[in-house]
């Protein structure tokens, strides 16, 4: 089971739009900028996913269900007695709460392949991927005008979906929307000095 992470994008469709009014570059090189900055600011802002949140997975209505099918996955036919579920929500609980940087370490190959398609410096700021890439991207380009960042930290499973929608859905949203504010700025400072370029111009017409 896959996670949809439901985003407002409203203010970034506009500060695209802005953007290229105001520089006038290409739309891929202008949405993979965008790509690079929100993959940055992302693993900056998840980082770590709070352990107060994470110990208090415990207390969701589907963490026992959870915990059952996990015991019987590992343990087909064998009855689940109240000390082995008990045992098997503490050794989960604390094996995440040790790994509370794995969201934010699901962007890490996004930024890395947005970093090296735009030639800029690689920081991750101390955070390590162990093993395979918990995640992907997809570079923009002039024929396919769509710059994606996938992660996948969590898995396919129903309680990674969960997860990742809880811990990773906020910090992405707070990256997108700065991402978007900071496009926007520059681009009415931008706007805003052609303006006065071609008023100073004007004048030296009519003059």
């Amino acid at each position: 089971m896959s996670a949809n992470l439901q985003l407002d994008t409203r203010e970034f469709e506009q500060a695209i739009r802005l953007y290229k009014k105001a520089t006038g570059k290409d739309m891929a090189s202008i949405l993979n900028r965008a790509g690079s900055n929100i993959a940055f600011r992302v693993i900056r802002f998840t980082k770590r996913a709070n352990r107060a949140q994470i110990r208090a997975l415990v207390n969701q209505p589907w963490w026992p269900a959870f915990i059952t099918k996990t015991l019987k996955a590992k343990n087909p036919g064998q009855k689940i007695t109240r000390a082995e579920a008990r045992r098997e929500s503490r050794k989960i609980i604390n094996a995440r709460a040790r790994s509370v940087g794995f969201i934010a370490s699901g962007w890490i190959t996004a930024m890395q392949k947005f970093a090296a398609a735009r030639g800029i410096p690689l920081k991750t700021r101390g955070l390590k991927q162990r093993g395979r890439p918990k995640g992907s991207a997809k570079i923009a380009t002039p024929g396919r005008l769509i710059a994606e960042l996938r992660n996948t930290a969590t898995g396919d499973s129903r309680t990674g979906a969960r997860a990742l929608n809880q811990f990773g859905n906020p910090p992405l949203q707070r990256a997108v929307r700065d991402v978007s504010r900071d496009m926007k700025r520059f681009a009415i400072r931008q706007l805003q000095k052609t303006a006065k370029k071609f008023s100073a111009t004007v004048g030296g017409i009519l003059r």
